[in-house]
């Protein structure tokens, strides 16, 4: 377990753009979250210790004016040394992460999934930090997501794995109503031609769209990957074979495309997702809010 408590400080807090535009403050950050990796814990690092790590040409002076400047943004001080705060480790990790260099080599990659719209293949195409699938034929787009270099640089089935498990945790974090990058609770919002964007299928009936007011991070979902991981889908589908965790949204014909949905009245809206597997049926209504209101099996 991580201790991420943190001591009262009463330091001026700075701008943490202009804290880490400085490279001697940088280094600081990145040794102190070094030491976080080899311990395996948030270690508390002795002054000395610290500037002996960061290895910078400059006087104790002018190390130390740089430490104190990171103090109660990204490090705290404690009586036995310093140490990362909760916010120099996200920064650290990013960084880690390559978040804010995604360069590398375009890649495409077969996905052996027929198009619902036509007698093309899919494909998921790696360029430029951005992944999207969609038809090799028709162009048809399924899906399209910026991701991180390490699914950007992985090889062959490794890359579309590793694409497959990213979307996965954007979906359900989404889905569930849960910003993924922040953690604060996202709006919602029901789409409906012509404000559904990256969509060029005329039986589209509606987008839900998830919108982080807080991170500014946003989602769109169709209203079965929305409805996805609902306990009555899962379980319905699981019994018949079909593991909606772990499976694909473009190989669940319910979730890839909207001919499962239909709009039941505008005033109240009621939207309803009908998912049909072994011939056997599961309808879910939902209100304008997304909230299940009825749940029928036949």
């Amino acid at each position: 377990m991580e201790d991420e408590s943190r001591p009262s400080t009463d330091d001026t807090q700075t701008d943490p753009f202009e804290l880490l535009g400085n490279e001697q403050r940088a280094a600081i950050v990145e040794t102190l979250g070094d030491a976080r990796v080899e311990a395996g814990v948030r270690p508390t690092v002795s002054f000395s210790e610290l500037r002996a790590r960061a290895d910078l040409d400059i006087p104790s002076s002018q190390f130390n004016y740089h430490l104190q400047r990171l103090l109660g943004t990204f490090v705290e001080k404690t009586e036995d040394g310093y140490r990362m705060r909760v916010e120099g480790r996200l920064v650290y990790q990013a960084l880690r992460a390559g978040t804010f260099d995604r360069a590398g080599p375009a890649s495409t990659h077969d996905l052996d999934v027929d198009c619902y719209y036509c007698d093309g293949t899919l494909q998921a195409t790696f360029e430029d930090g951005v992944a999207r699938v969609e038809c090799r034929d028709c162009e048809h787009l399924y899906e399209i997501l910026g991701v991180p270099p390490a699914v950007l640089n992985a090889d062959g089935d490794d890359a579309v794995e590793r694409f497959v498990g990213h979307c996965r945790q954007k979906r359900f974090a989404f889905a569930n109503g849960d910003c993924p990058t922040c953690g604060a609770a996202v709006g919602t919002e029901i789409r409906r031609s012509p404000e559904i964007p990256f969509d060029d299928d005329e039986t589209a009936v509606v987008r839900v769209y998830r919108l982080c007011e807080n991170c500014g991070d946003q989602f769109y979902l169709s209203l079965g990957e929305a409805l996805l991981y609902d306990p009555a889908v899962v379980s319905f589908c699981l019994e018949r074979g079909l593991d909606v965790v772990r499976t694909p949204s473009w190989e669940i014909p319910f979730a890839a495309t909207d001919r499962s949905v239909a709009l039941l009245s505008e005033e109240p809206l009621r939207l309803s997702l009908t998912v049909s597997l072994a011939d056997d049926e599961l309808e879910l209504v939902v209100d304008g809010s997304l909230a299940v209101v009825e749940r029928n099996r036949r």
